[in-house]
């Protein structure tokens, strides 16, 4: 019993950091930031949206830095960059994947 309250303490203590980018925006923008509950809203509705979530040190570490309703500040831009590369590389391996199982 105790484990599990641990385990549930741990994950409580997770952040999340909800960003966007596209083409035509000037940077990433941040959605939304949260800890503890708010954090496992933030990764439900993510789910839900089968938008891609990408476990990484930047939201723990730079959670301060990052503001809801702003662009990701310019420091952040080369790790920020980073990840993006990772879950569109991820996106294109999926959409192949669907396109030659379409094929069969």
């Amino acid at each position: 019993m105790r484990q599990e309250k641990d385990q549930d303490r741990r994950r409580s203590a997770s952040a999340a950091v909800a960003m966007k980018y596209t083409p035509e925006l000037p940077a990433p923008f941040v959605i939304a930031k949260g800890r503890g509950k708010t954090a496992d809203l933030i990764l439900e509705l993510a789910r839900e949206h089968r938008i891609p979530i990408v476990e990484h040190r930047i939201a723990r570490e730079g959670y301060d830095l990052f503001l809801p309703g702003t662009y990701i500040p310019e420091d952040l831009y080369e790790v920020v960059a980073t990840i993006f590369a990772f879950v569109y590389s991820i996106e294109k391996r999926s959409v192949r994947k669907d396109e030659s199982d379409s094929d069969q």
